[in-house]
């Protein structure tokens, strides 16, 4: 093979491998959605103030109010 077909060869095997791959955290964004999670509010003091089952998506932001 000439060295431009093994460059090109190289590059969409690269960019193939790249498009079907996605971390655990997106697998997971994807197929949670409508799964049923506990939600527990936690006190100061580690007891649990509130308790409740969310069947939609969950998230979780830093520094929020």
């Amino acid at each position: 093979m000439t060295e431009i077909k093994m460059k090109r060869l190289l590059f969409i095997s690269l960019t193939i491998l790249l498009c079907f791959s996605c971390s655990d955290a997106q697998k997971a964004r994807r197929k949670g959605y409508g799964s049923e999670y506990k939600i527990e509010m936690i006190n100061y003091d580690g007891s649990i103030s509130h308790s409740w089952t969310s069947t939609g998506k969950v998230r979780s932001e830093k520094n929020s109010d």
